[in-house]
């Protein structure tokens, strides 16, 4: 149905991909962390109590996964923004999003309750940390962006998808605000030549990963591979490029 584009999980990477590259880097790399480990977590949830058929076919168990995404996703996007016009926007998404599943679905309330409530605390765990995070040592903050997700690898490779792209976009991350430094341009056009190479490029690796064998590291190493142009890739190429500045770079005057 229609209505699945808004939790989709690739649609959902790029419109964190393009927060990132053209209106708010710290707020896109944030989001697509949110984003790994909601759908991460609700695919070892979900094995944790398999199997859990909310219908005679066993088609749908506990908990569902659109109301989670749509909470741990757009809900975060209300810490960020705090425009009230898209306060309104994020919770009619939710709000539609939990009631089609209930209605056009065989989900029961306790699968959309908990779904919501998992989304909402990935969110304020993840809130709740970028302090934290953010006070780390660069050296101790790569090496955490590393380690990590590979240990959830090893605890669920069938999330090796997600695990891969919280490496890739955590690692480019922190390796970026290094070497790149990347700062947003204020010209529309700039930014949108940015949104279309990245985009381009997004598509193109995301492309390749359905030519893959079914091999958890090959996703894995995939995954991160996109995390990595987002976050690393795409900043450097912009910068070359001129589209964006370079944040301590000294500008001569024109």
């Amino acid at each position: 149905m229609g209505w699945t584009v808004f939790t989709n999980d690739w649609f959902l990477v790029v419109i964190a991909a393009l927060l990132y590259w053209t209106m708010d880097k710290p707020a896109g790399g944030r989001l697509l962390i949110v984003l790994a480990l909601s759908i991460y977590f609700h695919g070892l949830i979900k094995q944790m109590f398999l199997p859990v058929p909310a219908d005679g076919n066993g088609g749908f168990t506990f908990p569902a996964k659109q109301v989670q995404t749509a909470v741990a996703f757009w809900g975060y996007l209300l810490f960020e923004f705090r425009d009230r016009r898209f306060t309104w926007l994020s919770l009619a998404i939710i709000m539609i999003a939990a009631g089609i599943t209930l209605i056009y679905t065989s989900h029961t309330l306790e699968d959309i309750f908990m779904g919501g409530m998992i989304g909402a605390f990935i969110v304020y765990v993840v809130y709740r940390s970028m302090d934290w995070i953010g006070s780390m040592p660069e050296p101790f903050l790569f090496s955490f962006s590393l380690v990590f997700p590979s240990s959830l690898l090893l605890l669920f490779p069938d999330g090796a998808l997600y695990a891969g792209l919280l490496l890739g976009s955590g690692a480019g991350y922190s390796v970026e605000r290094l070497k790149c430094r990347m700062t947003v341009t204020k010209e529309v056009y700039k930014k949108v030549i940015t949104a279309v190479i990245g985009g381009v490029g997004l598509l193109l690796i995301i492309a390749v990963g359905s030519l893959l064998p079914a091999v958890s590291v090959l996703f894995f190493l995939h995954a991160a591979l996109v995390g990595l142009w987002i976050t690393l890739f795409l900043p450097f190429v912009s910068v070359r490029l001129g589209l964006n500045q370079q944040s301590g770079k000294f500008q001569t005057p024109e």
